[in-house]
């Protein structure tokens, strides 16, 4: 496994890490910081990103879903699709262009079964996934 290595060069800094949740502060002159160099790569920030800027409401529902991506880092052509976590079929996917800051999709769900579903939203190779009951 390669790793990254940062010496930091001012006396006393603070800085903060993402990986691993760490937080270093009133670091000395070329004390080092050793990371896992497969935590920075721009997937998995990029994934990082699109989990924290996505809510999903009202989950459980029944008929509409809105799904709200607030996010400037988050641009350009992304899907959504629902999956039955009962048949494995897919019960709807929707494309979309996102441009702006913040952005809002609903999904008309009227004809889908009650059930659960697996949402995957995608932009680009980054993926999350959120799990919906319709009621």
């Amino acid at each position: 496994m390669k790793t990254l290595q940062i010496t930091l060069t001012a006396i006393f800094c603070t800085a903060l890490l993402f990986t691993n949740n760490l937080y270093a502060a009133g670091l000395k002159i070329n004390e080092p910081i050793a990371t896992s160099y497969k935590h920075l790569n721009s997937e998995n920030i990029g994934r990082q990103i699109l989990e924290e800027a996505t809510k999903v409401y009202p989950n459980p529902g029944s008929d509409f879903f809105k799904i709200e991506i607030d996010s400037e880092e988050i641009k350009g052509e992304m899907t959504i699709t629902l999956i039955s976590q009962t048949t494995g079929e897919i019960a709807t996917s929707k494309r979309f262009l996102k441009m702006e800051d913040f952005h809002t999709e609903e999904l008309d769900l009227t004809r889908a079964q009650e059930g659960k579903y697996t949402m995957i939203i995608t932009n680009g190779r980054t993926s999350i996934r959120r799990n919906l009951l319709k009621l």
